[in-house]
């Protein structure tokens, strides 16, 4: 037992290592979630009257960088590619334009998404459709993504274990 728990020593050769202070998250991401203020109703003219009034109330220098869209901004059907779209109704200018005008303000965007066959609010979930979704959302111009847990499916214990995951 002495052997088992007796206190280990560790070394490190401090010559060695590299210099992390490159700047990088010298604070956390901050930013904004329309979920918090307005739930599931949003629309392009609200999310853009959010993005001025960050950016025109200092915000923006106090380190608050993200407005994120959360749930209910994408169409309950998917486009004739199986790709996610936003809702034609309320952000009938469509997404990639709207994270366009944002990102002109000085703001990043995020955009939500489950990791379940549906939202939290039944929209389409990313189940799947995983690559696709990330794709998709890379090529708006997307900066962040919040991923839920709603609607999630169980893997059987007999799939093999996922050590990572990596998109090309």
């Amino acid at each position: 037992i002495k052997r088992i728990t007796r206190p280990r020593e560790i070394t490190m050769d401090i010559s060695q290592t590299e210099d992390y202070d490159n700047g990088v998250a010298k604070t956390p991401p901050m930013g904004w979630s329309s979920w918090n203020t307005f739930r599931n109703h949003i629309d392009q003219d609200l999310i853009m009257e959010v993005a001025h009034a960050m950016a025109d109330s200092g915000l923006l220098e106090a380190g608050y960088k993200y407005l994120n869209i959360d749930d209910c901004w994408q169409s309950s059907m998917r486009d004739a590619d199986g790709k996610l779209q936003g809702d034609l109704g309320t952000f009938s200018r469509g997404i990639p334009s709207l994270i366009h005008d944002i990102n002109e303000l000085g703001l990043k965007v995020g955009l939500y998404s489950s990791n379940g066959s549906l939202t939290c609010e039944d929209m389409p979930g990313s189940l799947g459709r995983e690559d696709l979704d990330a794709k998709t959302l890379a090529s708006w111009g997307c900066e962040f993504f919040k991923y839920d847990f709603c609607h999630n499916e169980s893997i059987s214990g007999d799939c093999p274990a996922i050590e990572k995951i990596e998109l090309n």
